[in-house]
């Protein structure tokens, strides 16, 4: 599918649209305490980092989240700030692909749009 200037500026809007609802429940939710799951993940991408292979293979929690958090040490310390914005930046290639499937499936972009938000 190529994408045209059209639908470029639509899905900057809907990614737009998508940080500001998050930069709006930040200020009222704030940086909640990230689920049991998140200590999980951080310290199977530590055992990665650490090259302990026989540790950080687990049956339960899947090792792609792990593995981008722990190419995400370059950049962050904080172990859950970096979690954090992983879920952000996940969140909005989500929304990116859902518009874009939709979009595919009717070709009309005020339903692409509207079921975008509707996601969101």
């Amino acid at each position: 599918m190529k994408i045209t200037s059209k639908s470029f500026y639509s899905v900057l809007f809907c990614v737009t649209f998508y940080f500001a609802v998050i930069f709006i429940l930040q200020l009222f939710v704030g940086w909640y305490q990230n689920f049991s799951d998140a200590t999980h993940y951080l310290w199977i991408a530590d055992k990665y980092a650490e090259g302990d292979s026989t540790n950080s293979i687990n049956t339960y929690w899947g090792p792609l989240i792990s593995w981008l958090l722990f190419l995400m040490d370059v950049f962050f310390t904080n172990p859950y700030l970096k979690f954090r914005v992983l879920q952000v930046v996940l969140g909005a290639f989500t929304v990116v692909l859902f518009y874009l499937l939709i979009n595919k499936k009717t070709s009309n972009k005020k339903i692409s749009l509207l079921s975008t938000f509707v996601f969101i």
